[in-house]
């Protein structure tokens, strides 16, 4: 896509790919390419105007980036407001982006949207992906079947996704749910398919994840929980998330 946008100097198309291959590179956590891919896809937005669907696209790849490390969460609420406030949001389909300190809130408007979607629907299985990461960041456990439900619906409909990891997201809410060998089975699937797949940063949000799962059910499993907070300390040090 890229060749054929510089080929034709179609600026849109390079930018869109430019942003796509920076998200692939972050999947695989190349994060050093990914941040020169990134910068390359900024530089080619600007030329769009302040007004651009993919403004907000570098927004979100900028928290992808730093998924652990500290984000500018008001400078990248400040974009996504000016866009949806833009004439161009009405004609552009986006997806529900992680929450804050008004998550609770903000799930009880976007759920029931959501939830209308059919799973082939564009961009919904990232909307479930991120609408299930706020319900597993603020605990919002009557939230969690609803979510459960959309990502077994995208996986049974092949949109599960792998870099979203549609099998972490059933994992989490498993776990919110009090289904913890459900959510050992899911958390046992997302860790396979992302090694499988080299997906380096959901392999280490799986570990990292499912620690923190044994932790809050009081886990007799010592051993167990220190293998994966072993691992998931030697992932982040290699993304240099710590």
């Amino acid at each position: 896509m890229l060749e054929t946008g510089q080929r034709y100097g179609s600026i849109p198309g390079q930018a869109e790919a430019l942003l796509q291959l920076s998200i692939l590179q972050i999947a695989l956590g190349e994060f050093p390419l990914a941040k020169q891919t990134a910068r390359r896809a900024e530089e080619t937005i600007l030329r769009l105007g302040p007004a651009h669907e993919l403004r907000f696209g570098i927004t979100d790849l900028t928290s992808l980036l730093n998924y652990f490390p500290d984000v500018k969460w008001a400078e990248s609420a400040a974009t996504a407001t000016l866009f949806a406030a833009s004439p161009e949001a009405g004609r552009k389909p986006l997806c529900a982006h992680r929450a804050g300190d008004r998550g609770q809130g903000l799930l009880t408007v976007l759920t029931p949207v959501i939830e209308q979607m059919e799973p082939t629907r564009y961009v919904h299985h990232a909307a479930v992906a991120f609408g299930g990461t706020a319900v597993w960041e603020i605990g919002a456990t009557e939230s969690a079947l609803t979510y459960r439900r959309m990502a077994l619906d995208l996986i049974a409909a092949g949109f599960g996704d792998r870099i979203l990891a549609q099998e972490l997201t059933i994992a989490r809410m498993a776990v919110l749910l009090g289904r913890p060998q459900e959510a050992r089975e899911y958390f046992a699937l997302s860790r396979a398919q992302s090694e499988a797949e080299g997906l380096k940063p959901v392999r280490a949000i799986t570990d990292y994840d499912e620690a923190l799962a044994l932790i809050r059910e009081g886990t007799a499993d010592r051993n167990r929980l220190l293998l994966l907070l072993d691992a998931t300390e030697v992932s982040f040090q290699a993304l240099e998330w710590i």
